[in-house]
């Protein structure tokens, strides 16, 4: 069964990468796939500006939650922070990396595709 936690982090990707445009970012034609016309549809900076914008908009929640912070400072505020805010921030930072290391694959499969045309 699904927690609330659960179904609240869920929830919050979803708003997060809805928000940001990233589902058009990591679906398969923008990540290199040749089309049946043989056009590479990948735009090079496409990957990197998505997570260009994560990182933008997760460094704005981490100002907003410092500013919140200073002024909701209960057991329900520290709950929230433990049992939401700083495992999102920790989801996002292991998807940047990922996202860091999926870019640089891509980027030489693409340029190898290439080189072999």
């Amino acid at each position: 069964m699904t927690t609330s936690a659960e179904l609240w982090s869920v929830g919050q990707w979803f708003l997060l990468v809805g928000s940001l445009g990233l589902f058009g970012v990591l679906s398969w034609n923008r990540l290199g796939v040749t089309s049946k016309d043989g056009v590479n549809n990948m735009a090079f900076g496409s990957l990197i500006d998505g997570a260009g914008q994560l990182k933008s908009t997760t460094d704005r929640l981490e100002e907003v939650w410092s500013v919140t912070r200073s002024v909701w400072n209960d057991d329900v505020s520290r709950r929230l922070e433990e049992d939401h805010i700083e495992p999102l921030f920790s989801q996002v930072r292991t998807t940047l990396d990922a996202i860091t290391r999926l870019n640089s694959v891509l980027t030489t499969a693409c340029r190898d595709c290439q080189e072999n045309q």
